[in-house]
């Protein structure tokens, strides 16, 4: 079998996994495997993107492990472990390399690799590995002081209205005020729904064409389908920021029925348009926090 073949019969078994949980789980189907934090490789502390975000949260969902790091085999040998019995699971990764025959061109590849969670491994010492981030010590007051500390950094100011909603005539986003948020049934406090909001209207920030200029978003108003892709953009998007900053509920007030309903006919379609739209999910995080990153080094 080709490799092409190979990595889409993961990707189509990814994708079934998901449809399933869309329709079971419904406004809840990013609970069960949204672990608290992000799945990573456990020697290198390498947080996995892209469609790799599934591949190992839904490996963990289905086997029940609560680590969340991976080691490849050679790292696994390398560090005293034994994974007799273990059945792998198949990360791809992609690069690039220069043509044979023309060193001024280079090709795109994709390849399989594959990992073991350290649940399925013996032998290993835990202290070798890359420690975990220890989320106690974060209070969800300090946490949310920094998202807003983030947020004035990179320079989207965050105005009051009845709704929230990103536009871009103003390069601002809308925020209901945070008193007119809830405490909700599975969890949530209200200022995590507060600041669950705030992030996937910062992914949408990142859509118009002076940002990443992302076709989903330039196309969100005229087209039902861009407006389902890009919805599923910043609800992944909030999903995955919210777990690299530590928040320890699973709040999803922007899984409205009607925006499930729309992923799933997406998905049906097309299985690798939730692959596609994890990944700009993973390219909007990246383009905030380098703003970020480099405007806090300015100051410094």
């Amino acid at each position: 079998m080709k490799m092409s073949d190979k990595i889409n019969d993961i990707k189509r078994k990814i994708a079934n996994d998901i449809l399933t949980l869309m329709k079971t789980e419904n406004l809840s189907w990013m609970k069960p495997w949204l672990h608290p934090q992000p799945a990573q490789n456990g020697e290198s502390g390498h947080v996995y993107k892209g469609m790799n975000v599934f591949a190992v949260n839904m490996a963990m969902f289905h086997n029940s492990w609560t680590d969340p790091r991976f080691l490849t085999f050679n790292q696994m040998k390398k560090l005293g472990g034994s994974n007799k019995g273990q059945k792998s699971t198949a990360v791809i990764k992609f690069g690039t390399s220069k043509d044979k025959n023309n060193e001024d061109k280079r090709y795109s590849f994709a390849r399989l690799h594959f990992v073991w969670n350290v649940e399925q491994i013996t032998g290993l010492n835990k202290d070798d590995l890359i420690p975990l981030q220890d989320l106690s010590k974060i209070s969800a007051p300090e946490r949310n002081a920094g998202i807003d500390t983030m947020v004035e950094q990179i320079g989207i100011p965050v105005r009051e209205a009845q709704a929230a909603f990103y536009r871009q005539q103003d390069d601002a986003v809308y925020m209901p005020p945070i008193s007119t948020f809830v405490d909700t049934h599975e969890g949530a406090s209200a200022s995590d729904n507060y600041y669950s909001t705030l992030l996937h209207e910062l992914i949408h920030a990142t859509g118009p064409s002076f940002r990443i200029g992302r076709e989903c978003y330039l196309k969100y108003h005229v087209n039902k389908k861009e407006r389902a892709k890009e919805e599923l953009v910043a609800e992944i998007g909030s999903a995955l920021w919210r777990q690299k900053l530590g928040f320890d509920s699973p709040s999803n007030l922007i899984n409205t029925a009607s925006y499930v309903k729309s992923w799933i006919a997406l998905l049906e379609e097309d299985y690798n348009t939730i692959f596609e739209a994890a990944t700009k999910a993973s390219q909007a995080i990246e383009h905030l926090e380098q703003i970020n990153t480099e405007l806090s080094t300015k100051a410094a």
